[in-house]
């Protein structure tokens, strides 16, 4: 049986940790401070929902709240030709690096 043919394949569980939450907050202070760039709160203008699986399932099923963060274009993500600019996974890692280090409490 393929991926594709599992049951689970198209029953994936939800993720969804709110905008307000601070771990949340965190991830995208990070990227902000990083890139300059501001990461907009979900409105129609800027939807956040789109269908993937991650494991941030399992642990919000959990409860423990989960970020799904990184480079490129979610709209592209592993399809036939994916990519991602180096420069942005370089971005990517340095906000996730300053995320986990406010979050833990690490002095900078």
């Amino acid at each position: 049986m393929s991926r594709r043919d599992s049951p689970c394949w198209y029953h994936w569980p939800a993720a969804s940790t709110p905008w307000e939450h601070p771990v949340v907050q965190t991830m995208a202070r990070s990227h902000e401070r990083v890139t300059g760039t501001v990461i907009p709160p979900p409105s129609p203008a800027h939807p956040v929902g789109f269908g993937a699986a991650s494991d941030a399932s399992f642990y919000e099923a959990a409860g423990i709240p989960c970020v799904v963060f990184g480079p490129g274009d979610v709209r592209i993500a592993h399809c036939k030709d994916e990519s991602v600019m180096i420069p942005e996974v370089v971005a990517a890692a340095k906000s996730l690096a300053m995320a986990v280090t406010e979050w833990c409490g690490v002095a900078a």
